[in-house]
């Protein structure tokens, strides 16, 4: 879809109904021109759109808290980048030169304080944190923190962490490759130098493969496990043991002929009662209520899209992103779970949504 040229409009970040406007970058991963950094804005009847930038493998998207700014990761197995725009231009500008941080990178994130930015490099295995000014542009060079580990899945040969959550003080990162969920402390030594260390590790069963976490309003994790096509419920034990314990609690792996699935993306209800599962394979999104230390299947629809990489909550709607099908979606959220998919925009290669 394309269009006469966008405007961001710079709004709050808190879930609400769509009304008369709501604005989306969406990253579309490939190679080539049409692929990259595009906005997306609903102006009360429709979408329009237009592409902002041309990146190749633009995989993520993360949004400063209080500057008009945006991040995004892009690479591949020989070498990957962070990017900074901003948004408050039309087009958008590149703020700076984008910074080499590892082999691809899958994942970024900013921290509530707009102090630091953090990618994870799956390829390199490793977590980097870049120093960010109150504006939001970069303010020094990425801290990098190797990692270790290994699994019993031919995909676990080395470390791959897929995702980084800043919470309660440390990063949350799970990591497909280890069968962990690391946290990550992020602090400044005296001298001004940044220093990164893992505090701990919360194991999960061998051969899981953890993808992607949100914490739940309890403080535990909920778990998307992509080797196993499991979804599971982990407890942060904070008492200096290094350990925690986790529950395979339903597998959404239907059956369904010869497809394999690849749980990815997890998100949350606004009161956390309710849990959203992508199902990359069989192309669905699996409900699941929180009750106690059980998740009980509430509902698996159609997503609606091929391959859905990403999700949002927006108001009483769930959004995915389908990277394969190159489009968006949009499905009503119900006491009762899930409505139908309703295509809401075409994207190409569309990976990562982040509203603005």
């Amino acid at each position: 879809m394309t269009g006469e040229a966008v405007t961001p409009r710079w709004e709050g970040r808190t879930a609400r109904p769509l009304g008369d406007s709501f604005t989306f970058l969406v990253a579309g991963y490939g190679s080539g021109p049409p692929y990259g950094l595009h906005c997306f804005v609903w102006d009360g009847r429709s979408w329009r759109g237009d592409q902002l930038a041309q990146v190749d493998h633009l995989s993520a998207l993360a949004a400063h808290p209080t500057a008009p700014v945006v991040y995004g990761v892009s690479g591949n197995p020989d070498g990957g980048w962070l990017h900074a725009w901003d948004t408050s231009l039309a087009p958008v500008s590149d703020i700076g030169t984008p910074i080499p941080v590892g082999r691809e990178p899958c994942h970024v994130a900013v921290d509530d304080s707009g102090t630091w930015v953090a990618v994870t490099n799956y390829g390199s295995g490793s977590i980097a944190v870049v120093p960010l000014a109150r504006d939001g542009t970069f303010a020094g060079s990425p801290t990098v923190l190797a990692l270790d580990g290994s699994g019993p899945d031919a995909r676990q040969e080395s470390s791959h962490p897929h995702q980084a959550v800043f919470h309660d003080g440390h990063l949350c990162v799970p990591d497909l490759g280890a069968d962990v969920v690391r946290l990550v402390d992020v602090c400044v030594e005296d001298g001004g130098a940044l220093a990164l260390s893992e505090r701990r590790t919360l194991a999960v069963p061998p051969g899981t493969g953890p993808r992607h976490l949100v914490v739940l309003p309890d403080n535990r994790f909920a778990l998307s496990g992509e080797l196993t096509s499991s979804v599971m419920l982990l407890d942060d034990d904070d008492d200096g043991s290094g350990s925690g314990h986790c529950a395979i609690i339903s597998s959404t792996d239907r059956s369904v002929g010869p497809i394999r699935n690849y749980p990815g993306d997890i998100r949350r209800s606004e009161d956390g009662r309710t849990i959203y599962v992508a199902n990359r394979g069989l192309d669905t999104i699996a409900a699941f209520t929180v009750l106690g230390a059980h998740l009980t299947p509430l509902v698996e629809v159609a997503a609606g899209v091929q391959w859905p990489q990403h999700q949002h909550v927006v108001g009483d709607r769930l959004f995915v992103a389908g990277r394969e099908s190159s489009n968006v979606v949009a499905l009503s959220i119900g006491a009762h779970g899930l409505g139908a998919a309703k295509l809401q925009f075409d994207c190409p290669g569309a990976s990562w949504l982040q509203p603005i």
